[in-house]
């Protein structure tokens, strides 16, 4: 159900859009998908990527401060899921709102989330990273911290793999599901309507030879061509027979 509910509501969001618009975007989006492959938590971002991440660096550390109270590990661990739960909530905000072209910056801005974690964790044995502490104090490793406390860090680059491959994937997904999108919108602006000359003439040919037929106005052009007939008899009908119908 809540599939044919996506679906149709996809069908509508196509309806009427410039698909040549969006693909500039789209590039864009790409050009951010492969900086993003080769991000280095520290190092030289990007002006569009350095905002994004700027952002979740502050959303990291005020996960912190809003934690002190609960358990150690739990504090430490927020500051990484704040950026996650950010990321989730950009995708479902953008599916919930209907927005699915935005979608695709939201996907990336969950990879770019997965991409900054990946790195942290990685570095959880080494410490080479320069850390800082809004709390003050001597800042601490978040997952040096973390790994150690759950005997962990021999595991951390195999841990950071994974949220390194989950990052891609779902940039992938982005890439790949707002070019459905431009297909999609291509595809609804050639689909050819039925004009009501020929939705007339074609519920006359119905009468003459025989047939029950649904008044023009209720014959639809949809999704490439296909005609659904409307039931005006039996189980399925939503309406009593029209004076117009042919009686057997």
């Amino acid at each position: 159900m809540a599939f044919r509910s996506l679906q149709a509501s996809i069908d509508t969001y196509v309806q009427d859009k410039s698909w040549y618009l969006y693909v500039p975007v789209w590039f864009f989006g790409l050009y951010i998908f492969i900086k993003l492959l080769s991000f280095e938590l520290g190092g030289e971002l990007p002006f569009v990527i350095s905002i994004g991440q700027s952002f979740n660096f502050i959303l990291h550390e005020i996960a912190h401060l809003l934690t002190v109270f609960l358990p150690s590990i739990l504090t430490a661990s927020a500051g990484s899921a704040s950026e996650l739960v950010l990321g989730i909530a950009l995708i479902i905000g953008a599916f919930a709102g209907r927005t699915y072209f935005a979608s695709l910056f939201c996907f990336l801005w969950f990879m770019l989330a997965t991409q900054s974690i990946a790195d942290y964790m990685a570095d959880a044995r080494a410490q080479n990273l320069s850390l800082v502490s809004f709390g003050g104090g001597d800042p601490i490793h978040d997952w040096n911290f973390i790994f150690g406390r759950l005997g962990l860090l021999e595991q951390a680059d195999l841990i950071a793999g994974v949220f390194r491959g989950v990052g891609v994937s779902t940039g992938l997904l982005g890439l790949i599901f707002t070019a459905w999108l431009i297909y999609r919108m291509a595809i609804a602006k050639t689909t050819p309507v039925m004009s009501s000359d020929e939705a007339k003439l074609l519920h006359e040919e119905a009468l003459v030879k025989g047939i029950r037929a649904a008044p023009p106005e209720h014959f639809k052009n949809v999704n490439g061509g296909n005609l659904y007939p409307i039931a005006r008899t039996g189980p399925m009908a939503d309406r009593s027979p029209l004076p117009t119908d042919k009686k057997k």
